[in-house]
Parts: C-alpha cells; structure tokens; sequence
C-alpha cells in the first residue's frame, strides 16, 4: 500500500527516484531545441555539427531510458504504477527521438535544396519563423515539466498541467494554419518542400502532444500516490 508522503518520498530519496530522474529527458531536450533553433536560421550554414549534437543527445536519451525502465521493472516500485511509469520513461524519451527527427529533416531538406528558387525560398524562410515560434513555446514545456517533476504538490502541478495545455493549443493552431497555406501554395511550391513543410509542422506539434501526455502522467501519477 502506497503512504500518503510516499510522493514525497518517491521525489527525492525513495523508489529509485524514478520521476526526478526524468530531469536529463527534459534538459537534453532544451539543448536539442536551441539546436533547432540555430538550425531554422542558418540557411544550411554549418549545420551538420548540429546534427551531429542532437544525433548523440538521442543515443544518450536511450541510455537514460533503458536505465530507467530497468529500474522501474527491477525495482521497489508498486505494481500499480510500473506501467505508467513505463509509459512516461518511454514518453520522455520520445522528445529526444522527435527532435533528433527535425534536425534530420531540416539538414536532408537544406542539403538537397541549396539555394533554390527565389520564391519558394521565401515561403520556407517565412514557415521557418513558425516552426521557431513553435519550438520556443516546447522550451517553455519542457521547463514547466521540470517544474512538475520537481513540485511534490498536486495543486501545483494541476496548475503546471494546465499551462501546457494551452501551449499545446497555441501551438495546434500554429500547424493548422501552416498547413492551410502550404495547401494554398501547394501549385507553386515544389513537391519536395510541400512534403518537407508538412512533416515539419506536424513533428513540430507532436513535441506539444507528447509534454501534454507527459504532464497527464505525472499528474495521474501523482494523484495515485497521494491517495
């Protein structure tokens, strides 16, 4: 039977500390984001260091994840919560995984493109802007989920929960009206940069889906162990 303190105790001495070793998910996925970042207003220049950086943040992130589920399974960890917290390590990891997918895309798209033509650079450079505005708002995420992780109080991380919640909504409406332009556009942009836009708002808006099911977790969580 879980102890009320138990949350508590599960955040800073007991159960393997398995929400609080959340945190590396969370700061390597910052430092893949200014990445992003450097990677969406670089025009293609230097990019592959970039690249390379996310690509061992990503095999790091599954070292992490692997240590975790070990202990998760292996562990004094109640029966009750081991598959949420499977889930949650295996959620946490996947914002690695989908922001080593968008360094990916951006240096296989900035390589075969070069400097293209004129006009539909344009439409790139301005989609571009976008996704920056996007990827800042998945930074401020993953610092409220270390707000979370961090919090030990339901009706903080309620609070914590709901903030992303709205980013995540922001965001939602970002990629739709992304989409509805590239589909306007679709006659003047070549295929190859339609396809690149469109994987791109989409990755771009499975970073919030995945916080916000990240948040439910540590919420639902959370709530299990304090009753």
């Amino acid at each position: 039977m879980v102890g009320r303190n138990f949350f508590k105790k599960f955040l800073v001495v007991g159960e393997k500390q398995v929400l609080s070793e959340l945190e590396p998910f969370f700061a390597l996925g910052l430092k893949a984001d200014s990445e992003i970042l450097y990677m969406l207003g670089s025009d293609g220049k230097d990019i592959d260091k970039n690249y390379e950086r996310v690509r061992a943040m990503e095999k790091q992130a599954d070292e992490i994840s692997n240590t975790l589920q070990m202990e998760i399974t292996h562990g004094a960890i109640s029966s009750t919560l081991m598959g949420s917290l499977s889930e949650l390590v295996e959620k946490c990891d996947t914002i690695i995984d989908s922001a080593y997918f968008v360094v990916r895309e951006i240096r296989r798209y900035l390589n075969a493109m070069g400097d293209g033509n004129e006009s539909y650079r344009i439409e790139v450079k301005n989609a571009y802007k976008t996704f920056t505005e996007m990827i800042k708002i998945h930074i401020e995420s993953l610092e409220i989920l270390q707000r979370m992780v961090q919090a030990g109080n339901i009706d903080q991380m309620r609070q914590e929960r709901f903030q992303i919640e709205e980013k995540e909504e922001k965001v939602d409406n970002y990629k739709d009206d992304l989409i509805d332009n590239f589909y306007r556009k679709n006659g003047t942009l070549p295929y190859l940069t339609f396809l690149h836009l469109m994987e791109m708002a989409h990755k771009a808006d499975d970073l919030l889906d995945t916080c916000e099911d990240i948040s439910d977790l540590i919420l639902n969580i959370a709530n299990s162990i304090a009753v």
